[in-house]
């Protein structure tokens, strides 16, 4: 066909425009096959140049159509409970990330501590956090801020006063590095919201505090057009069948009428992402239809363990988000957790077999993934979805030219 004899001319003249900074490392041409979910990418080398994601976020503005176009990956982990008897199991997972190609930024929705959040325990979270070689994005959980550093002889944690709270969660800012303990980011066509634990008082462990509620509408409501995923350190009220110790007070997240309510007022929100719980792969909740919420699906994270850790994915592009699940034990991905979920301008989903909720953890080849439409949307004619694929193939090997500049300043600086 004429048409595909010209494709090489295009890309040739499409590459030869400048190399601008910026962008977000990706195998250059992952971009072509976006939802083949079952591509095992656990044998890819990793580049390891970390960029500074929030300054990209802040770039883009508040306009959607502003917002970083191209594929974006992150890794998701949780409850490191960091200490020394269990630092094999963070190291997998720190490993892991640093290899698998593509990785953008890992995410850690809370309870990095070991139990109280003493300057000691801090210390060697920090230290181990600047192992990763992409940017961290971290939010507090209940372990982080909401007790006193003194454990009593039974083991016994007690609530820590107001002050003390506030006082942990700036320390935990500042060693961080943040620019605040609640944000955002754009980044893969999405809006991605980081939301703490930061109540100063209160009964539930896992509590939004009235200013995290207001950034969160407030942050909603800019960002209409833009699908959204939430990371937060517990779950939604619902997301799950399993009766846990903690109960609905303590394990989920509060106050959960409120952030129920606020959710159904922005359907542009499609994802929750939650640990707190230690669901982990072959458990009965950690991948199956009772995640979903009022059309918001939690994705709940497992915690991590001395010996194993898993690792989720999360590749956000226009047009879908991809969620995997990583075994650092079996050193694969494990095919029976992929879920997809498509947005707008996307050709019609595969409906999900009913037995694609959740299997054993056995990495079988499950014909069945899960396959959602997040939202309705008219299709793109082939020569946009061609001219799309391009223009962000164009972006990732800017991106690829600018780590290896980047790689080699640091050999010649040696």
């Amino acid at each position: 066909m004429k048409t595909s004899r010209s494709w090489p001319a295009i890309i040739v003249l499409v590459l030869s425009l400048g190399i601008p900074n910026g962008g977000l490392a990706q195998d250059p041409l992952e971009i072509l096959q976006e939802h083949d979910v079952t591509t095992n990418v656990n044998e890819a080398p990793g580049m390891g140049a970390a960029l500074n994601v929030r300054d990209d976020a802040a770039k883009a503005g508040a306009n959607p159509e502003e917002a970083k176009s191209f594929a974006y990956t992150i890794g998701v982990l949780s409850d490191l409970h960091v200490r020394k008897d269990n630092i094999d199991g963070l190291e997998s997972a720190i490993k892991a990330i640093n290899s698998l190609a593509g990785m953008n930024a890992v995410a850690i929705t809370g309870d990095l501590d070991s139990k109280v959040a003493t300057p000691d325990e801090f210390d060697l979270v920090r230290k181990k956090l600047g192992e990763f070689n992409v940017p961290v994005l971290a939010v507090t959980g209940n372990h982080d801020y909401i007790y006193n550093d003194i454990i009593d002889k039974d083991g016994k944690k007690s609530r820590a006063t107001k002050k003390i709270r506030k006082e942990k969660l700036e320390r935990f800012r500042n060693r961080l590095n943040q620019k605040g303990i609640r944000y955002s980011v754009k980044a893969g066509g999405h809006l991605l919201v980081f939301l703490p634990l930061d109540a100063l008082e209160g009964k539930p462990l896992a509590q939004l505090s009235d200013t995290s509620m207001e950034f969160l509408k407030k942050t909603l409501a800019e960002n209409t057009k833009l699908p959204t995923v939430i990371f937060c350190h517990a779950p939604l009220t619902g997301s799950y069948e399993k009766h846990t110790d903690l109960g609905p007070i303590h394990g989920n997240i509060q106050p959960a009428d409120k952030i129920r309510s606020l959710l159904r007022n922005h359907p542009q929100v499609f994802l929750w992402v939650a640990g707190h719980l230690h669901f982990r792969p072959g458990g009965k909740d950690f991948c199956s239809t009772s995640n979903k919420v009022d059309g918001v699906t939690v994705i709940h994270v497992p915690n991590i363990l001395n010996r194993e850790a898993w690792v989720q994915t999360i590749r956000l592009s226009p047009e879908a988000a991809v969620v995997r699940t990583y075994s650092t034990k079996a050193k694969k991905f494990l095919p029976a957790y992929d879920r997809i979920f498509r947005h707008q301008r996307t050709t019609p989903p595969v409906q999900p077999s009913p037995k694609a909720g959740n299997t054993p953890d056995k990495d079988k080849k499950d014909e069945s993934k899960k396959d959602e439409t997040v939202r309705p949307g008219s299709p793109q004619t082939i020569e946009q979805q061609f001219m799309g694929l391009v223009q962000r193939l164009v972006d990732h090997l800017k991106t690829l030219l600018q780590r290896i500049n980047t790689l080699m300043d640091k050999i010649l600086k040696k």
